[in-house]
């Protein structure tokens, strides 16, 4: 047997890096497909997630991989179903040749065998059983983005959550379902598949409910936008918890985390469809009052999911437009000193941030000029005005 230790061949990982720079960098955003695999090339050793983090960071325009394709892993929380099965089935078998040990035991032993098995078996038959009947509810996660920060995370089932800028939510997985509470901003949500737990993500008193597929939700002032990618997801009006009732006074009161429930969809959205829901219409709205789910074709959907490689793309979006949504990512307050301007067709891509190219572009491309009155506050204005 060879005892000879074969390190990494850093130029070959060197060159894989690049590559899945250049695939991550290409117009099609990647996919889940793509990000399980590109984990699997970093579990190789630590040397690949070195060379890769390394080159993120030096390579101007990769600024977004480390924080959306590198992705901290999250302790696993809920044991799986086969695992759990196999522990119910298999425990019986055990105290049963737990008793058989005991009765066959030489007799010169007898004193000491028994105990002995008692408390190997009975200390097994805790830990799985005793998990199952004392574990606490499942601790909840809570996940956030300051303004102008996007990052990733990878749920314990495999689905991956995008978090926008200025996001914060909150995850509860348990055996029964997997639940999201989105309390601001947005995120894109690639669900795995599991028809026995359902995902369901919670913004205000709506609730967005799918299995295997991809979406985005946003929450800010209280309108909700939801976009679907691929797949189907049912929006609903979410219920009051059983918990939130008025108990009665021979009732105990139960202060644990109650889980979100649903009436029947009042939407559902296809692949390539979003709807927008105003405030007005997010708190107590019936079935008539969700509008009708708006049809995108797929440079569309790119385009209103574009923040999800860290890039905007505008297609002739009015000026008063762009602006609104670029203050999103950055602290400034942008005046437009001149109503006229504020009609003005804009095109292009940008990266996430990065103001200053937006503003360049606009100087060359318009008869304008940008000019900062302090730190956070920029004036757009007609040249030479």
């Amino acid at each position: 047997m060879s005892n000879v230790i074969e390190f990494p061949d850093r130029g070959k990982i060197e060159e894989e890096a690049s590559l899945w720079i250049v695939k991550f960098e290409a117009d099609r955003p990647p996919s889940a497909a793509d990000i399980r695999e590109l984990h699997a090339w970093l579990a190789q050793s630590p040397a690949h997630r070195e060379v890769l983090e390394q080159m993120a960071n030096n390579w101007a325009a990769m600024d977004l991989l480390s924080a959306l394709v590198l992705p901290q892993q999250q302790p696993s929380v809920v044991r799986s179903t086969f695992e759990r099965a196999a522990v119910w089935l298999l425990a019986p078998f055990a105290l049963m040749l737990q008793v058989l040990l005991a009765l066959f035991t030489p007799l010169r032993r007898p004193q000491l065998a028994l105990p002995l098995y008692t408390l190997l078996v009975t200390g097994l038959l805790f830990h799985y059983y005793g998990e199952a009947l004392f574990k606490p509810a499942p601790q909840q996660q809570i996940y956030s983005t300051a303004i102008g920060e996007q990052a990733s995370r990878t749920l314990a089932d495999g689905s991956i959550i995008y978090l926008n800028t200025n996001t914060q939510l909150q995850v509860n997985y348990s055996p029964q379902g997997r639940f999201i509470t989105l309390n601001q901003g947005e995120a894109h949500f690639d669900v795995e598949h599991d028809p026995a737990r359902p995902f369901e993500v919670t913004a205000g008193s709506k609730i967005v409910k799918a299995v295997g597929t991809a979406f985005a939700v946003q929450w800010s002032n209280s309108d909700l936008k939801v976009t679907v990618s691929e797949g189907i997801v049912d929006l609903r009006e979410k219920e009051p918890p059983a918990s939130a009732a008025a108990p009665s006074r021979n009732s105990a009161v139960n202060t644990g985390p109650a889980e979100p429930t649903a009436n029947a969809p009042l939407l559902r959205l296809q692949a390539g469809q979003s709807v927008e829901i105003p405030a007005q219409h997010t708190a107590d709205a019936g079935p008539s009052e969700v509008p009708a789910p708006i049809n995108y074709d797929a440079k569309e959907i790119e385009q209103r999911l574009s923040w999800v490689q860290g890039k905007l793309i505008f297609r002739g979006e009015a000026l008063e437009q762009v602006v609104e949504e670029i203050t999103r990512y950055a602290p400034l307050t942008i005046e437009i000193a001149d109503p006229a301007l504020k009609q003005i067709p804009v095109g292009g891509q940008f990266r996430v941030g990065k103001t200053e190219a937006l503003f360049d572009a606009l100087e060359a491309g318009f008869d304008v000029e940008v000019s900062y009155l302090s730190e956070h506050h920029v004036q757009i204005k007609p040249r030479g005005k």
